[in-house]
This record gives structure tokens, sequence and C-alpha cells, in this order.
């Protein structure tokens, strides 16, 4: 079994897209640790996105606090969209988890 330090969980809440890095999720990380290199899983195929970054994002203002995972594969919206919903919750795992 993976240790805890190989695993988290990622509520999704919004998707978006740049244009030099593709899309990404936004959402809070909700349970364990999520790192650049790690897997987080689909229902697709591919069955799994390599992160390739773990942002934070802030608005000061309204006193809210998000994270987005990019992907090392620069997947388009639509992919990203459909392989991980608003309001669903994405296993992430080490890419040599077993």
């Amino acid at each position: 079994m993976p240790k805890v330090s190989d695993r988290g969980r990622f509520k999704v809440i919004d998707h978006a897209e740049l244009s030099d890095r593709g899309a990404f999720v936004l959402g809070n990380i909700i349970d364990g640790v999520i790192r650049p290199g790690m897997r987080a899983n689909t229902r697709l195929d591919p069955p799994a996105l390599t992160i390739s970054g773990v942002e934070s994002l802030d608005n000061l203002s309204e006193r809210r606090h998000w994270n987005a995972l990019i992907f090392a594969e620069h997947p388009t919206l639509e992919f990203v969209a459909r392989a991980f919903p608003v309001g669903s919750v994405v296993d992430v795992e080490s890419a040599n988890a077993s």
C-alpha cells in the first residue's frame, strides 16, 4: 500500500486554460499531499495525467484560496472538463505508487 505522502485528493470547482500551459483544474486539496510528478487519475483515455505544477491562487478581498493543478500533457479544456467534472474528487498518486 502506498504511503500517505504518495497520495492526495483534490475537489474540483472549475476549469481554465492558458495558451502556453493548456487546461488545468481549480479547486482545493482535501486530503494528503499533491506534488509535481504525481498522476491525477481520470476515467478516460489516457487514464491519468501527470501533474507538472501545483499553483496557489488567492482572492484576498474575499478571503478565498484555491489551488490549480497544471498538467504536463497540456490537455484541452474540453478534455479536462470531461476528465475532471466540477464537483468531482480527483484521486492523485505517486507515479511509482503500487
